[in-house]
């Protein structure tokens, strides 16, 4: 694989932090520095924003946003397996169309999406519990007319979506 130099010049104190995170990692801090512009892209869109929002907001750096999102991903993915096991799950954020994989805005709006559905479902069963909780007349007026334009996201009518043997 061709290769070029890249040289930039840091303030000290970036640089004695990275050279304490490559000892502690037993690598070069070449390969440090190699890793950390690999991880380090730009985004696109709404992706983008929000890492720059966080970076702002919380005052860490846009590599310590992306590391804290993607370790808890990857934690989540573990609880998955240890709880509910691995067999055949298979990674939603991998699309694939007939360009390749599914990248940038259009990655982010169908996951948006998918997640937007989940969680309308996770509502759906929330204010179901409260109706049996409390009544359905004592529900609030928006509670009950959600619950009412999204109950079918739960709830499917008898015989749709069965298959036939």
């Amino acid at each position: 694989m061709a290769s070029k130099t890249l040289g930039f010049r840091l303030p000290e104190e970036t640089w004695k932090k990275l050279e304490e995170e490559a000892q502690k990692k037993s690598i070069s801090l070449t390969e440090l520095a190699r890793q950390k512009i690999m991880l380090s892209t730009d985004f696109e869109g709404s992706v983008q924003k929000l890492v720059d929002h966080y970076s702002s907001m919380l005052n860490v750096s846009k590599h310590e946003v992306i590391e804290a999102i993607l370790t808890d991903y990857i934690a989540r993915q573990q609880a998955h397996s240890e709880v509910l096991g691995s067999g055949g799950r298979v990674l939603e954020e991998f699309v694939f169309t007939e360009k390749g994989l599914m990248r940038g805005q259009q990655l982010f709006e169908q996951r948006k999406a998918a997640h937007v559905q989940a969680y309308k479902r996770e509502k759906v069963k929330v204010l179901l519990e409260e109706e049996r909780a409390i009544g359905r007349d004592r529900m609030s007026k928006e509670d009950r007319e959600w619950l009412n334009a999204n109950l079918h996201l739960i709830h499917m009518p008898y015989g749709s979506g069965l298959r036939k043997a």
